[in-house]
C-alpha cells in the first residue's frame, strides 16, 4: 500500500512521447512526474500507471524495462 504522504505530483511540461515517470528520492519518497502537454484523461492514466509500478516495487526489479511496461 502506497502512503500518499510519501508521493509527491509534480505536473509539468515535457517533452511529447514522455507521460511520465517516477523518481524515487533518497529519504523515501516518490515522485510522479506527469507531462501537462497531455490531455486531462491521458494524464489520469499515467498517473495510475506511475502509482502501480511504486506498488509492485519496480525500481528493485532485474526484469527488462519493457517487460515491466
Amino acid at each position: 500500500m502506497i502512503d500518499e504522504r510519501d508521493t509527491i505530483v509534480r505536473v509539468q511540461n515535457m517533452p511529447y512521447g514522455v507521460k511520465g515517470f517516477v523518481l524515487n528520492s533518497p529519504d523515501g519518497t516518490h515522485n510522479i512526474y506527469i507531462n501537462a502537454r497531455y490531455p486531462y484523461e491521458t494524464m489520469t492514466k499515467t498517473y495510475l500507471h506511475e502509482l502501480r509500478h511504486i506498488q509492485r516495487d519496480d525500481f528493485g526489479s532485474d526484469k527488462p524495462i519493457s517487460e515491466l511496461e
